[in-house]
C-alpha cells in the first residue's frame, strides 16, 4: 500500500489489486511461491484533492502499509471514500471482524491473523521453526497421517470414483510461531508454548505444524496445516491432540488425475485420483 496521485483529478483514489501467484509447479515449491499464493498485490494511490482535504490520509496509508490488512479493510475504505454509511464490524464466516478505513485509522500493530479472520494456513505473519529429519519425527509423521486422513474423509462420499490416499513421505515440517514483535505480547498463547528438547521431541506444547508431504498412489505434493496440542494424561504419558485447519495446498499439478470429479465435486480435484482413465502424471 502506498500513496501517489492518480492521473485523473476527478478520482479521489485508485485501487489496483492482483490475484494470487502460481499455485502449482516449481516456483510454488519455493518460499517465494508460498508467499505469492497467500499475498495478492494491493496498491492504493490517493489524489492531490483527497490529500488536501484529508491532511493525514497519505501518512495514515503509509503507516498501514506495514500493518496486517485484509479485504475487509479495503471494503471499509471504499465505503468511506464513497460517503456511504459504514460500520466498523463485518460479519464473515460466522465471525464478527473489526475493519479499518486505511486512510483514517491506524491498524493496530498487535493485529494477528486470528484477529483478522485469516486461517493459519494462509497467515504470513508467522516465524517457522524447522523440524530436522521430519520423516523420522513422531509429531510430524502423526500430523501428516492425520492430514492425509482428512483428505480421505473429504473424498469418502466419492470413494467409488477416487482412490484412497496413503502417506508416502514427509519432506518438510515446520512449527509456526508468532513473529518476534507479536511473540513479545502475552496474548498469543497458542503460538508461544512450543518447545523442543535436545532430542527434537516435542515437550508439552500447543501450536501449528506446516507440513510438506507426498501422497500415494497419485504422487501428490501437498502443503498442509495441522493444529496440535500435547497434554499430560492421568497415566503420565502425554496425549497428542490433533485438529485440521481445513486447509491444504496441492503444490504439483494434478492434470487429468481428477477428471471424474470435475463436474460433480470440483473442490476435490486436488485430492482425487480417479480409479479409471488417468493419463497425466503429476509435475
Amino acid at each position: 500500500i502506498g500513496s501517489r496521485p492518480p492521473t485523473s483529478a476527478a478520482t479521489p483514489a485508485s485501487f489496483l489489486m492482483s490475484d494470487h501467484g502460481q499455485r502449482h509447479g516449481p516456483l510454488r515449491n519455493s518460499m517465494q511461491g508460498k508467499l505469492e499464493e497467500s499475498l495478492p498485490l494491493m496498491s492504493i494511490a490517493l489524489s492531490r484533492q483527497l490529500m488536501s482535504r484529508k491532511k493525514d490520509a497519505a501518512e495514515m496509508l503509509r503507516t498501514n502499509a506495514n500493518r496486517l490488512t485484509t479485504p475487509v479493510d479495503i471494503h471499509r475504505t471504499l465505503l468511506n471514500l464513497s460517503g456511504l454509511r459504514d460500520s466498523t464490524t463485518l460479519e464473515a464466516s460466522g465471525a464478527s471482524l473489526t475493519s479499518y478505513s486505511l486512510i483514517d485509522e491506524a491498524v493496530p500493530e498487535t493485529r494477528s491473523c486470528s484477529d483478522a479472520g485469516i486461517p493459519t494456513h494462509w497467515c504470513s505473519c508467522l516465524r517457522l521453526k524447522k523440524i530436522q529429519e521430519p520423516s523420522s519425527n513422531e509429531l510430524a509423521v502423526r500430523a501428516a497421517r492425520f492430514a492425509v486422513n482428512q483428505m480421505n474423509s473429504a473424498t469418502e462420499p466419492f470413494r467409488h470414483l477416487c482412490h484412497e490416499l496413503q502417506l508416502g513421505n514427509v519432506t518438510e515440517a515446520e512449527v509456526s510461531l508468532a513473529s518476534e514483535d507479536l511473540a513479545r505480547r502475552e496474548r498469543h498463547v497458542s503460538w508461544r508454548y512450543v518447545a523442543y528438547n535436545a532430542e527434537n521431541s516435542a515437550l508439552l506444547a500447543a501450536g501449528y505444524l506446516t507440513l510438506r508431504l507426498v501422497t500415494e498412489p497419485n504422487g501428490g505434493l501437498f502443503e498442509a496445516s495441522v493444529q496440535f496440542g500435547l497434554q499430560r494424561s492421568r497415566f503420565g504419558s502425554p496425549l497428542l491432540l490433533l485438529s485440521s485447519t481445513s486447509e491444504a495446498s496441492r503444490i504439483n499439478r494434478y492434470g487429468s488425475q481428477a477428471h471424474c470429479v470435475t463436474e460433480v465435486a470440483p473442490h476435490l480435484r486436488k485430492f482425487c485420483l480417479c480409479r479409471t482413465g488417468v493419463s497425466d502424471s503429476p509435475s
